[in-house]
């Protein structure tokens, strides 16, 4: 069970968010791909603890690495 990242179709047409937000993962990781820190990202975010988004990062790394887990976050 993931606890900080879930994918709904009533939630921003089923894309990956961090749970009970509509924050895409896929905005996180542009943000930090683009050179900004986690505090940035979280300043961005105010009412999305640190934790959390590292929470939601490594459990979307793990789905990636692990694709076949029955998890159906990254399924079309």
């Amino acid at each position: 069970m993931k606890h900080f990242i879930e994918s709904r179709p009533e939630v921003m047409r089923g894309a990956v968010v961090i749970k009970g937000t509509r924050i895409p993962m896929e905005m996180v990781l542009n943000l930090l791909a683009q050179g900004h820190t986690i505090e940035e990202v979280h300043k961005r975010y105010s009412w999305v603890s640190i934790k959390t988004l590292k929470g939601a990062i490594a459990e979307l790394a793990a789905t990636i690495d692990h694709p076949n887990d029955g998890s159906s976050l990254l399924q079309a």
